[in-house]
């Protein structure tokens, strides 16, 4: 099966975009990156370009490029996931399994559960008492502004 880069398009401007869609889907499908002939005519342009558009992406940090390696250019998301999956096999647990934050109740619905949530920065559970200075009303008047003050 052959990926085909995405055409240009309005929501995707530059030839930097169509080459990081390309890179994405090639990785996706691949676990490698692509040779620059492959991007090339899989854009319809000319290694030029490529190599113009992957030192853009390089630089904004979007791909991880090793030079002189064949298909050294991957995006920068996949990186990551080499990393951790770099790791598992020499041994590191990832992502150990736990108390899942989000589970099903016997009913099919979605509940948080209370004993996993520690993050101090969430809302408190009680809900919130409006008194008259939030509501509409402007110095306790039924809803008239005084004519001399202005706004």
């Amino acid at each position: 099966m052959e990926i085909k880069a995405v055409r240009l398009a309005p929501d995707m401007p530059s030839r930097k975009d169509q080459v990081y869609r390309f890179l994405c889907d090639y990785h996706d499908r691949y676990l490698s990156g692509p040779s620059l002939s492959a991007i090339a005519a899989a854009c319809h342009t000319n290694k030029a370009r490529v190599q113009d558009a992957i030192r853009k992406l390089e630089r904004e940090q979007l791909v991880h490029r090793t030079p002189g390696k064949k298909g050294g250019t991957i995006p920068s998301r996949h990186h990551a996931d080499m990393v951790l999956r770099e790791l598992e096999a020499r041994g590191y647990i990832i992502n150990p399994p736990g108390t899942p934050l989000i589970d099903l109740d016997q009913d099919g619905r979605l509940v948080v559960s209370a004993d996993t949530v520690t993050n101090a920065s969430l809302p408190p559970a009680h809900p919130c008492v409006h008194g008259a200075g939030q509501s509409d009303e402007r110095d306790g008047h039924d809803g008239e502004f005084d004519k001399g003050r202005s706004l």
